[in-house]
């Protein structure tokens, strides 16, 4: 499974909190600064994001979890609440299990499942998803909201081999991969097409002594 954060980078649908301090929606809910932040001094109010997109590996993967991150405070000695909901082509899904921030001023972090309005996640709907704050449980004292992301879990596709080959090389090599070391690269598909190791046995003991003297290109 992999876990991707996702950062809000546009206001959505909503704009009703009380007040935006400290900057503009969604820039200040993408920082660490306690003296920004969005305000609701009423129940029900909200206010909304777009987010970033899910990276095109999760193109045919199962969504297993979609989760709100909400940081917040209460500005006073009560109590308050919040709770995020989904906005999917147009229509509000349910909120989620109320968020409390008892402590006034302080403020913390705290995380709910997001429910899909009607069935599973999709890529498509990730990426064209809203998140909305929805205020709560407000009496005496106004809702502060510092910070919102999401965690989408999913499980990538299945893919070939070649991916396979390719993303283990990219991750090992990184910007040293050089079109020198294609040969190699076009010998190892072959070997793996054939069902055959991609490193021969008797390359073992010499790719020791190699990786020691930086000397790996010579295997791909």
């Amino acid at each position: 499974m992999t876990t991707q954060i996702l950062y809000p980078d546009g206001a959505g649908n909503y704009s009703t909190f009380t007040s935006i301090v400290g900057g503009t929606i969604p820039t200040i809910w993408t920082d660490d600064n306690d003296a920004s932040y969005a305000q609701s001094n009423a129940n029900g109010q909200k206010e909304g994001v777009t987010l970033d997109n899910l990276p095109s590996q999760a193109v045919g993967g199962n969504i297993t979890s979609l989760k709100a991150i909400l940081r917040g405070a209460s500005a006073g000695a009560a109590s308050v609440q919040a709770g995020a909901a989904a906005r999917v082509g147009g229509a509000d899904g349910a909120t989620t299990a109320w968020l409390t921030w008892p402590n006034a001023g302080i403020s913390n972090q705290t995380t709910a499942e997001i429910a899909h309005p009607s069935a599973s996640w999709t890529y498509p709907e990730i990426n064209a998803m809203e998140v909305t704050v929805v205020s709560n449980g407000i009496t005496a004292n106004a809702l502060r909201i510092h910070e919102v992301d999401c965690t989408v879990v999913y499980i990538p596709a299945t893919g070939s081999w070649e991916s396979l080959i390719v993303g283990i090389l990219g991750a090992v090599l990184g910007s040293q991969l050089a079109l020198s070391d294609m040969p190699g690269l076009i010998d190892a598909y072959n070997r793996a097409a054939r069902g055959k190791s991609i490193i021969h046995s008797h390359e073992a003991v010499e790719m020791y002594e190699d990786l020691k003297a930086d000397k790996h290109k010579r295997y791909f």
